[in-house]
């Protein structure tokens, strides 16, 4: 029970920071509290880069992107803040610290800033998933630079795609080496999600209930719950001999996290759940697996308690909504009318197969209109639908298949897949030498699942920073487990010797 004490600790001090900022965005919106976190983050990456960048890593899982309210009237009446809403002359604050710490870990990542810099050092013991977006962001970068002197904006925004990946790698590949940072970062990570959780919950049993809401609308962070849900499942593996008493508490937190999935109702959520869960399914082995799915079966019964029926009527339609209509499927619909101009727009041109449109390039109804008036709605901009000029196309899979083309499609995802699949076979491995699951075990075990997933909906910042620290998270916990696979090693773990085994 100590363990499991000492191992949540950091909750203590999320949680407070947690629910003030939920507040200070949502219930009454203090622009001057995000603005003076973003001051905070600076000054400490005076006294120390490394630390900053990781508490800039978690208050942006614990800052929410978008309004918890569906309602315009509402939203009047009940504004939003946050530092990805604030801006400063016209570029949002956590932009501004985007492309800051992404300077900084840059210069760290070449040797501390000595004189010797080779370019090459930021590129060696690279996880392959970095590299290939490194690469094709780069050509969609150069193929789109005529793009950049006539839509400076979209340029950037198409850019950020790729920066903030990298950012939220070499946060972790600036850190992991350091003695237990590695485990200290992902129970950072899970004490903010289990933070949110618990705040979101309590905002729909209790305070929200006076308006008559049927869901709640999180950040995208809530696309992270997933991991808590695995990280239960590997707890009570780790700990099969404890207690009853030490395994409620993983078991309350996959009930609670379940009952977090009903309150905000999402497609995209659920299918990025099931997907994730089911591969690590396949890592821990079939026999484990039909107990797992009993177990979460049990666990769906039992959240449902918890859940309000106004907010279970909601989500077994939202459930229901999939198919593509101009009824209740409009958002699928606006997809696949997008994927076929994209297609027909590559096709048309030949080259953009190979290239795309570049950054800060678009795609045209011409040869597939949209089958509704999309004015006035939330698809696209009015300006965009007015010019038949579509930047941004619904989902991160149809922004890089126009942005990147087919081929540059086919190796990113090619290239995720491929991992994927090397990631089970190297944690069923894992699994048949040693039966038991070591803190590492557990990161990998539950982060890697999650990645693939991740690539198919990282339509926001928050999530594109997200999924940068998942792959550097599953790519040196890995690592650290060939290690001491190799070497049988249990003590402090030198940088030189673990970097060596990768570069």
């Amino acid at each position: 029970m100590n363990e499991t004490a000492t191992k949540f600790t950091p909750i203590l001090f999320i949680a407070p920071v947690a629910a003030l900022t939920y507040y200070l965005s949502h219930f009454q919106p203090m622009p001057a509290y995000h603005m003076a976190v973003a001051g905070a983050l600076v000054l400490w990456s005076f006294v120390s880069v490394r630390n900053a960048s990781i508490a800039f890593l978690i208050m942006m899982i614990i800052i929410d992107d978008y309004p918890r309210l569906y309602s315009e009237y509402m939203l009047s009446i009940m504004p939003f803040s946050s530092l990805y809403s604030l801006s400063v002359s016209g570029i949002t604050v956590y932009l501004i610290l985007a492309i800051y710490f992404t300077s900084l870990n840059i210069f760290l990542a070449l040797d501390e800033g000595k004189l010797n810099l080779k370019i090459s050092d930021i590129f060696s013991g690279m996880p392959p998933e970095i590299k290939i977006l490194l690469c094709v962001g780069s050509l969609s970068a150069l193929v789109g630079i005529l793009n950049f002197l006539h839509g400076v904006r979209f340029y950037i925004s198409d850019a950020g795609f790729f920066v903030n990946i990298f950012l939220g790698y070499l946060i972790i590949r600036n850190n992991y080496w350091r003695d237990g940072c590695l485990e200290k970062i992902y129970i950072l990570i899970i004490c903010a999600v289990l933070s949110k959780v618990v705040l979101v919950t309590l905002d729909a049993l209790f305070f929200s209930k006076g308006l008559n809401l049927v869901t709640i609308k999180p950040g995208t962070d809530s696309y992270l719950v997933i991991v808590l849900i695995l990280f239960g499942i590997s707890e009570i593996m780790r700990r099969t001999a404890s207690s009853i008493w030490v395994k409620l508490i993983p078991v309350g937190m996959i009930v609670l996290t379940i009952s977090y999935y009903f309150l905000t109702a999402s497609r995209g959520r659920m299918m990025i759940g099931v997907v994730a869960f089911l591969i690590f399914l396949f890592q821990v082995r079939s026999g484990r697996g039909v107990v797992m799915l009993f177990a979460m079966a049990l666990a769906l019964l039992g959240a449902q308690l918890l859940v309000p029926s106004e907010y279970m009527s909601y989500f077994a339609w939202k459930s229901g909504s999939f198919a593509a209509s101009e009824a209740e499927g409009m958002s699928s619909l606006v997809r696949i009318v997008s994927l076929q101009n994209i297609v027909s727009q590559q096709l048309h041109t030949v080259y953009q197969l190979f290239t795309g449109t570049g950054l800060g390039g678009y795609f045209t109804s011409i040869y597939y209109p949209f089958p509704v008036d999309l004015t006035g709605g939330d698809a696209f901009p009015d300006e965009w639908i007015a010019a038949d000029t579509f930047y941004k196309p619904h989902g991160s899979t149809l922004i890089i298949l126009l942005k990147t083309g087919m081929i540059g499609f086919i190796l990113i995802y090619g290239t995720f897949a491929v991992r994927t699949i090397k990631n089970v076979i190297f944690a069923r491995n894992v699994f048949e030498k040693n039966s038991s699951v070591s803190i590492y075990t557990t990161i990998f075990i539950t982060i890697s699942p999650c990645i693939l997933p991740f690539m198919v909906i990282n339509f926001s910042s928050k999530l594109q920073l997200i999924t940068g620290a998942l792959i550097g998270l599953s790519f040196y916990s890995a690592k650290i487990i060939e290690y001491y696979n190799c070497y049988n090693k249990s003590d402090y773990i030198n940088v030189n010797e673990v970097q060596s085994m990768h570069e």
